[in-house]
């Protein structure tokens, strides 16, 4: 049987749902590692989708963008000295972010199902490599 061409709503809920409650909490001052891997995670899949796809390549410039205020959050996060500390987004940030999670979301609606899986295995193929280049 064939991949579906694109996502089912049950399978794209289950991708933006914690993308959401990430957002709230950077929003609130309240996020924590687990948001910020959320995000993560799905601005690292908006970005190779954008730059596979084609007629997807003019978002590239806004997914870097906030790619770039998820990593001053995480450098942020770095210099405190409160190790249970919460993250917390500027207002620059946050509308960089949820520029970001919008654009992501939307590459789930008009992307063809099997381009975003294969997107997903090259983004988790990397980060299995960077971790086994570390140990």
């Amino acid at each position: 049987m064939a991949a579906p061409n694109r996502l089912s709503l049950k399978h794209k809920q289950a991708l933006t749902r914690p993308l959401v409650d990430a957002l709230i909490a950077f929003r609130l001052g309240r996020g924590t590692e687990d948001h910020y891997y959320d995000l993560g995670g799905a601005l690292f899949i908006a970005s190779e989708i954008v730059q596979v796809v084609a007629r997807h390549r003019h978002l590239k410039p806004d997914v870097d963008q906030a790619l770039a205020a998820l990593r001053d959050v995480h450098q942020r996060k770095r210099q405190r000295t409160v190790s249970d500390a919460y993250w917390a987004a500027t207002e620059d940030e946050m509308i960089s972010l949820e520029l970001g999670v919008d654009i992501y979301k939307a590459l789930l609606d008009t992307t063809p199902g099997p381009q975003v899986l294969r997107s997903m295995r090259r983004v988790l193929n990397d980060i299995d490599k960077k971790l086994r280049g570390q140990s």
